[in-house]
């Protein structure tokens, strides 16, 4: 078989056109444009193209193809793309490749597939697998190996825009009362301080205009004394003049009883679900939840003790 050198693709079986690489040069204003894959080109249409070899050694050129459609003559060392799915083995059959061989690649397109959908999901650019076959020296095409090719423009992905919301959320300070000093046996009101639902500013995602709308799914909260809760909202924040609270446990709010005294650090960690929209586009959830930062507030729990005092005379 042919080593892999530098060389030209001009068949209709080729992948979609993407760029045209600086090294390969049309010879006719009628060629399309071509889709690189590392040094070697496939390109679609009529006219030659030249691509620098290995190293910038000589390279191969396509024999054009005539304008009534019929395919170029590829030249040994040529490549073909066939997409994976349904007919690859029978094509693979048809150019002359074994059953068994067309079977065995065929049935690893799975594989392709999925790494070729992750590909996609974390660069925006939508990626088909493909069964790339190489031409050799009798004439004969036969397997070698895969590729993942671009089938269309990038995409802003919820992957993209999660890693964005990450980095954009804000923390979410702790509010505590009693604000710096408690008593065991009575409930500390706690709350984070942010709405349950925000808006994030608007970010640039592949030069398009990205809106994030955010609201809490839950916040996990550690309260220092070797216990922890998780509330489903931000909690109320303690209001003394419209609601205040002279029990030892207050239903309307949310909080914690300690049993032990000492120095607490109490920690709130609020995790969020998400949607976004391009530009004027639909809707779209962001799957899975995005933790926010992790906020901390000190508080010292001491113990209220009954003293005999001297009663008046």
């Amino acid at each position: 078989m042919t080593s892999l050198v530098g060389i030209v693709v001009s068949i209709a079986l080729l992948a979609s056109p993407g760029a045209l690489p600086a090294s390969a040069k049309s010879t006719t204003p009628t060629q399309k444009p071509c889709s690189s894959y590392g040094r070697y080109t496939a390109c679609d249409g009529h006219g030659k193209i030249r691509v620098t070899g290995k190293d910038g050694g000589p390279g191969r050129t396509s024999a054009p193809s005539s304008r009534s459609g019929t395919p170029a003559v590829e030249p040994v060392g040529s490549f073909r793309f066939l997409t994976c799915g349904a007919g690859a083995a029978a094509k693979m059959t048809s150019l002359g490749i074994s059953p068994d061989a067309a079977r065995f690649q065929a049935a690893g397109c799975g594989n392709w597939v999925n790494g070729c959908r992750a590909t996609g999901q974390a660069t925006g650019k939508p990626e088909t697998a493909a069964i790339r076959l190489i031409k050799n020296a009798d004439g004969t095409w036969g397997p070698n190996g895969a590729a993942c090719r671009a089938t269309g423009p990038p995409r802003v992905t919820p992957q993209m825009v999660w890693e964005q919301a990450s980095r954009m959320i804000p923390p979410a300070a702790i509010g505590l009362a009693p604000h710096e000093n408690t008593l065991v046996n009575i409930q500390t009101i706690m709350w984070v301080d942010t709405a349950a639902a925000r808006n994030l500013p608007d970010v640039t995602i592949l030069g398009q205009q990205v809106s994030i709308d955010i609201k809490i799914d839950h916040v996990d909260w550690d309260f220092g004394d070797a216990k922890s809760s998780t509330s489903e909202g931000p909690g109320k924040a303690y209001d003394a003049q419209g609601d205040p609270c002279k029990d030892k446990q207050c239903p309307d709010y949310y909080g914690h009883t300690y049993t032990t005294t000492g120095d607490m650090t109490v920690t709130a960690t609020v995790t969020w679900q998400a949607t976004f929209r391009v530009g004027a586009g639909a809707v779209t959830p962001i799957p899975g939840t995005i933790p926010g930062p992790t906020t901390n507030a000190a508080i010292l729990v001491g113990e209220a003790r009954s003293v005999l005092v001297p009663g008046p005379r």
